[in-house]
Formats: structure tokens, sequence, C-alpha cells
């Protein structure tokens, strides 16, 4: 029984027979991986001769990437208090924006951290300086945040500031009689931030400082006391046009009991809900008569 392998048998002239393969593929890769590692360790040690910060590395979100140390620190001061922050309501869109100086920080707070974070960079082993190279240069590694304590007074005070900018009273619908014309308020809903939320999104600022300081944030809705579009519609003929409830039932192919329902529910609301209440019926009945 003839002996098979896994390398291949060639013929050639005279008869001879020459095995292919052995060990030439082994060797390129041997090379290739020899080159690569030189390569990388060329790497390490540029990036361990350094004395600026790697490129695109950043502090609390700053970029600082080829700064000497002072010059980092320069660009923290300046910059960080300034730093914007973007608050986003992801159901209706509405944004706010405030600065880290608005969180209460100042300059002082943040004296000496670029000197920290050379130290800490520096402080890593030989063998990773390379990759830390690599992530902070394709932006897959931001570098860090170190914040102090937050002003915590400060960061109500500003929660309490946007409460009172973004929030919202509702808007009652209601009607009034102005001269020859019923004049209707169309209703709109009120929305009250969720104040104690955001707090505590804001105060989370090592997190989103790292994400480009976005901070989500949702509004509590406040329902407006409306009538509904069939309601208005109604009030709208019957005391506005003067038209009849037999009329209304043969325009909306209802029967005249239906109408008279809706009709009586919708003045309903319009006593309870409009501040001139006790006038309605008087309003109603001086539409009616200047419509005559």
């Amino acid at each position: 029984m003839e002996q098979t392998t896994t390398e291949a048998i060639v013929e050639i002239k005279g008869g001879k027979r020459l095995r292919s393969g052995g060990k030439a593929p082994l060797i390129i890769v041997g090379a290739v991986l020899a080159v690569l590692l030189a390569a990388y360790i060329g790497l390490c040690a540029y990036a361990a001769g350094r004395d600026t910060f790697q490129p695109n590395r950043r502090i609390n979100g700053i970029d600082v990437g080829g700064l000497t140390v002072d010059q980092a620190q320069e660009t923290l001061e300046t910059s960080l208090l300034s730093q914007e922050i973007t608050l986003t309501d992801p159901d209706t869109g509405t944004q706010a924006v405030i600065t880290v100086a608005d969180l209460g920080y100042t300059a002082d707070e943040f004296a000496g951290d670029a000197r920290f974070w050379m130290d800490t960079d520096r402080q890593m082993g030989f063998f990773r300086k390379g990759w830390a190279y690599i992530a902070y240069a394709t932006g897959r590694w931001s570098g860090g945040a170190n914040w102090p304590d937050m002003d915590r007074a400060a960061l109500r005070e500003t929660v309490t500031r946007l409460s009172g900018d973004l929030s919202r009273e509702p808007l009652d619908g209601s009607w009034e009689l102005a001269e020859n014309a019923v004049v209707f308020t169309k209703a709109r809903d009120g929305r009250t931030l969720d104040a104690a939320a955001l707090e505590t999104a804001l105060a989370d600022v090592a997190a989103y400082s790292e994400t480009g300081y976005q901070v989500p944030f949702s509004f509590t809705a406040v329902p407006a006391r409306v009538l509904t579009a069939r309601e208005q519609e109604l009030i709208r003929l019957h005391y506005a046009e003067g038209q009849s409830l037999t009329a209304i039932a043969a325009r909306q192919g209802r029967a005249v009991s239906s109408v008279s329902r809706s009709l009586r529910g919708a003045r309903d609301k319009l006593y309870r809900f409009t501040e001139e209440a006790g006038r309605i019926g008087q309003l109603c009945s001086a539409a009616r008569q200047q419509r005559l």
C-alpha cells in the first residue's frame, strides 16, 4: 500500500520526483513578524521619548495632544471652564447649553492636572506605550478624566435656572366674545423639567466629559384642559356661526340627540376651564343674538 503525505509530489524530467512546500512559507511569516515586532518596539521607544502628550490625547475631554505639560495646563485652565455642555430632550428635541463653570468649578481646582496625567502616562510599561500611542492617535482611547468634588449648591442653582427657563405652563382651551366674534384660544400642553434627574446626570461629569459633553434630560408633561376637535367644532358652529343643532346634525351626519349631548359636554368643559365660567352662558346668548 502506497504511503501518502500532506506534501504535493511533482514529477520533473529524468523521472525524478521533487517534494514541494517545505519551510519557505514559515520563513516568510517569521520575517514579517520580526519586522512588525521591530516596528512596534521602535514605536514604543518613540512614544517613551516624547516630552509632549500623545496625538489626540484628552484630559477631561479637552484635547492636549502635542502640547507640553505647561501648554496643556494653560489650555485646561482657559478652555475647560468655557467648555459647553449640551442638554437635549430626545422626545422634543429641546436643547439647552451650559458651561463647566456653571457647575461651580474654578480654574484653581484643576491646577497640576497636566503634570499628573503626564506622569501617569510615563509610568506605563515600555511595551504598553506603543499601544497607548496608537489608541490615542486613532481616538479609541480618550485618556481619562479627573474631576474634583463638585459644588452642589452651584449645581442646584444651575438646575433651578434651567427648570425655570425650560418649563412651560399649560395653556387651557378657552374662548371669549370680542365685539362681533367669538375668539377661541387653542390649548397647549405644559411641561416641567425633571430637576432631580437632571441634577443627578450633571453630577456625573466624569462620564459625559469623555463622550462629548452631551447630557440627555426629560420633561414631565402637564396636560392642558382641552376640548376635543369635534367639541371645538360644535362650539364654533353653534355659538360663533349660530347654526341650529338640526343643521349641525345634518352637516355631520349625526343624530340631533348625539350632537346635543356632545355640545352639552363641551359647554360643561368651558364652564369648568375658563376664568369667566360664570359668564359663559351669557356670552353664548350674546353671540347668538349678534348673529340674528
